[in-house]
């Protein structure tokens, strides 16, 4: 027998003898016959135990080791199931307080139990999809604009200022005085490319002491920033940014094909993304919609939603550039490293 099998590597084992190692995830009884489903980093694996393999008194969230034969059968995931022939128990738990087995467990606990639980509840497969997605978006990051000549680089989140000006900053004290958590890399980004680097990128934290006023800003969010030199005008930079939108939409589309079907999302099909100036994009919202307030200087969240849907009407585009904003929305203010 060959070492430890992964639960997405079964299809590719049928009819031969495996070890499988995991969490139990679900045990099930249908008449004479049972189920047991294993949870491993890679999924779910159905494992069918006769009853000459001692179950014990195993139970939901144990870590067991499971050796068997893995068979063809359409109805379990993937179209293979292991029949048993032998169970160890690596590790014993107590009952979770979550059914994590529930496809339902993340809407049908209130945050604050999932919180609480926070340990148990990263369990639920749902809530490891959100890792598993995000870690695909990361890595296509890094990897277009790396084939585009960037340098990843790891700029300080201790700084003396705000690097947006304003008041919304976390004040922490810093041995006898005063210092900042980080609102943005853009200052070391701007060095770093007239260091002679030209081009950069950073995936970092940034903090921000503001009220929010959509689920979009958040007190800590993870930045995905790039600056470049060397341009004509934004619109090289705006073909840069649409090039790293389509490379995340395509590896999350390749990747997590299975995440995307269950959880009923299409991603755009992500090409040229058109664009409209700010003031066209007021006009418009006016004209069209009957929109005339919160889109003075910057355009609110209903603005937002709007013009996104004028685009996709207009251009067949979910995405939508809009440029021209007056230059008193420009933040300037640079923060210094202590």
């Amino acid at each position: 027998m060959e070492g430890r099998v992964l639960s997405s590597e079964l299809p590719l084992k049928t009819g031969q003898k495996v070890r499988m190692q995991g969490w139990v995830h679900r045990i099930r009884h249908f008449g004479g016959v049972r189920f047991l489903v294993l949870r491993d980093r890679a999924g779910l694996a159905q494992v069918v135990v006769p009853r000459e393999v001692d179950l014990g008194n195993i139970s939901s969230e144990w870590v067991i080791s499971v050796d068997g034969e893995c068979r063809s059968e359409p109805r379990a995931p993937m179209g293979v199931e292991t029949l048993a022939e032998r169970i160890e128990v690596l590790s014993q738990a107590q009952t979770p307080p979550l059914e994590i087995f529930n496809p339902d467990a993340v809407e049908k606990n209130r945050l604050e139990t999932l919180l609480d639980h926070r340990a148990v509840s990263l369990r639920i497969p749902e809530v490891l999809n959100t890792f598993r997605v995000q870690a695909v978006v990361l890595e296509a990051f890094r990897a277009h604009l790396r084939s585009q000549g960037f340098t990843e680089i790891v700029s300080p989140k201790l700084v003396l200022a705000g690097a947006e000006g304003g008041s919304a900053v976390f004040e922490v004290k810093y041995y006898d005085r005063a210092a900042y958590l980080a609102q943005s890399p853009q200052f070391y980004k701007q060095i770093m490319v007239g260091s002679g680097l030209e081009r950069v990128f950073e995936i970092g934290h940034a903090y921000r002491a503001e009220k929010s006023e959509t689920a979009r800003h958040m007190t800590e969010f993870l930045s995905l920033d790039f600056e470049m030199g060397f341009i004509d005008s934004v619109q090289d930079v705006m073909v840069m940014h649409a090039g790293v939108v389509r490379a995340i939409c395509d590896a999350v589309r390749e990747r997590c094909g299975r995440i995307l079907e269950r959880r009923k999302i299409a991603l755009p099909e992500v090409n040229d993304i058109p664009q409209v100036s700010f003031p066209e994009a007021k006009r418009l919202l006016a004209e069209r919609f009957g929109k005339i307030e919160g889109i003075d200087g910057d355009l609110d969240t209903e603005g937002e939603r709007l013009i996104c849907e004028w685009a996709k009407e207009e251009f067949g585009s979910e995405l939508l550039f809009v440029t021209g904003y007056h230059v008193g929305k420009q933040p300037r203010a640079p923060h210094v490293a202590l």
